[in-house]
């Protein structure tokens, strides 16, 4: 069995400064409106559920440089941070470079720069999403079971991997 090859995700950088702006944007709304409060139902909306929103937003910044996308003989493995999937190379059905309609109505995590978690789009329903951008540009990997959608950065290299497994 030979090693998994690894490839990272396309830049991470919009993730990054997206996710500064909203701590930046949400904090001091907080903080102000957290001094005019009178009630404990006001606190906790003017308080806690801000600094809950700030908390992740800070977790998933912190996992974005992570991400990337593994190839072994039996299966492609999209990972950021704790978050691992398998996808097995024997249900692969089709690989394809795709914009997305994006329902902002969707569930799953998404700003501008990451996806995380599956996500509904319009002409394709839910994908699930391990990628460095919302709807441009995603690789998607159609299985038995569904729609994976990553942002290699070297996609022509991801796709001769995968490609080079599902021939043996």
């Amino acid at each position: 069995m030979q090693p998994a090859e690894v490839f990272a995700a396309r830049s991470f950088r919009t993730a990054l400064l997206s996710s500064a702006a909203i701590v930046v944007l949400v904090a001091p709304f907080s903080a102000l409106m957290f001094q005019h409060t009178t009630t404990s139902a006001q606190m906790w909306l003017a308080g806690v559920i801000p600094a809950l929103l700030c908390a992740a937003v800070l977790f998933f910044a912190a996992i974005v440089p992570t991400m990337k996308y593994s190839v072994t003989d039996s299966e492609v493995i999209p990972s950021c941070g704790p978050f691992h999937w398998s996808i097995p190379i024997g249900q692969i059905r089709s690989i394809s470079e795709s914009d997305l309609d994006w329902l902002p109505w969707s569930e799953g995590w998404k700003i501008p720069g990451y996806t995380l978690f599956k996500i509904r789009y319009g002409g394709v329903d839910a994908v699930h999403m391990c990628a460095t951008s919302l709807c441009k540009r995603i690789l998607l990997i159609e299985t038995e079971t569904g729609l994976w959608g990553i942002t290699p950065a070297d996609v022509s290299g991801f796709v001769s991997a995968v490609e080079s497994k599902r021939r043996k």
